[in-house]
């Protein structure tokens, strides 16, 4: 299949910085102790996740994960991933899987009641 005419679900970018990946981790934390009156900010290594505070958050709202990695002395390289929130992923997918658990039983049950001829 052409990766040209896929449809992504979770918007990808990548950008190029001229900077030291130590200096762009600095600036990130100083955003999350100065100027983050509406965003939370977690890090750990040359990953930052940003998420939208529960006071604003909608349940579309997006989550970002941002990954970092060092391209030479002065470069970095910015992977950014744009999603749902995974807690609504998760309840989302434990719905399907609910829903299609019980389908799964009911027609069990329907074939053990065709199977031996008894009434429904």
């Amino acid at each position: 299949m052409d990766t040209n005419n896929d449809i992504r679900l979770r918007l990808r970018f990548y950008k190029e910085v001229d900077q030291n990946i130590d200096s762009l981790l600095q600036k990130f934390n100083y955003f999350t102790t100065k100027n983050s009156p509406d965003f939370i900010l977690k890090i750990k290594g040359y990953h930052i996740w940003i998420d939208i505070k529960s006071s604003k958050k909608e349940y579309w709202s997006p989550h970002l994960h941002l990954e970092m990695e060092s391209r030479g002395k002065n470069q970095s390289h910015i992977r950014g991933l744009f999603g749902p929130d995974p807690n609504l992923w998760t309840f989302f997918m434990f719905l399907h899987f609910m829903i299609a658990g019980t389908f799964i039983i009911f027609c069990g049950i329907a074939y053990t009641h065709y199977v031996l001829k008894t009434p429904v």
